[in-house]
């Protein structure tokens, strides 16, 4: 009898040291799950602190193109100091000066999830120089859509370098695999990986796809706007 017992509690104890075993398992588990959550809101909370700094400041300025009338002067502006006035088309003087507008950074967002693709877009648009110029919830169209943007830009000065700045995992097509179609076909396109991994494999992988740049959506706004911006003005891919 008292070796039954024995063998029962012996039992027992297995059976609880395998359910806490499990518990900590799952506990662990959970927590990855938590940190990785948390990571994910901070970054959003960031991005719609930069969202709401922009639609609570100053009306955004006009831009010179804007601001301009059909005949190329700006309104209300007056000449230069010691500089003489433009003739007018009725022989007088117009007090015009004209300024030229830099071309724009056109940037597609290409992002599954429609949150991000909309605050990357009030982000972009808020800068006076660049410009959101679509978004894609998947890679299957990238293809022909960046086609139609390099294509419909011609040879506007007034069309800057085309930004892609795409996730690398979304349901259809495989973005790296779509990413390498791209960069063949259209190689003035300039595709950025915007993406929650940043460890070196994939960074190397993104790169030989034809990226020009990766980018972690851990990044602050401002890190994201100025790598926007150093990819529009650089000549060939850059390392990161």
């Amino acid at each position: 009898m008292l070796t039954h017992s024995l063998g029962n509690a012996v039992a027992v104890l297995f059976l609880d040291l395998d359910a806490m075993r499990l518990s900590r398992e799952n506990a662990r588990e959970f927590q990855a799950s938590h940190d990785s959550m948390r990571k994910e809101l901070q970054t959003l909370k960031e991005l719609l602190g930069r969202v709401s700094a922009v639609l609570g400041g100053n009306e955004r300025p006009m831009s010179a193109v804007e601001s301009t009338g059909r005949d190329g002067a700006s309104e209300g502006a007056s000449p230069k100091a010691g500089g003489a006035a433009a003739p007018g088309r009725g022989g007088g003087a117009s007090d015009a000066v004209i300024i030229e507008r830099k071309a724009a950074i056109r940037v597609l967002c290409v992002d599954d999830k429609a949150d991000i693709t909309d605050i990357l877009r009030m982000i972009i648009d808020s800068e006076e120089d660049m410009k959101c110029v679509g978004s894609l919830d998947s890679a299957d169209n990238l293809l022909a859509e960046v086609g139609r943007l390099c294509g419909s830009a011609g040879t506007d000065a007034k069309e800057g370098a085309l930004l892609v700045l795409m996730d690398a995992s979304m349901p259809g097509k495989d973005p790296m695999k779509v990413l390498g179609e791209v960069a063949s076909a259209v190689p003035q396109a300039r595709m950025i990986v915007y993406s929650g991994h940043d460890g070196p494999e994939f960074v190397t992988r993104a790169r030989e796809a034809g990226a020009w740049r990766c980018i972690s959506k851990h990044e602050d706004p401002e890190t994201l706007l100025r790598m926007l911006r150093e990819v529009a003005r650089a000549t060939r891919p850059s390392g990161g």
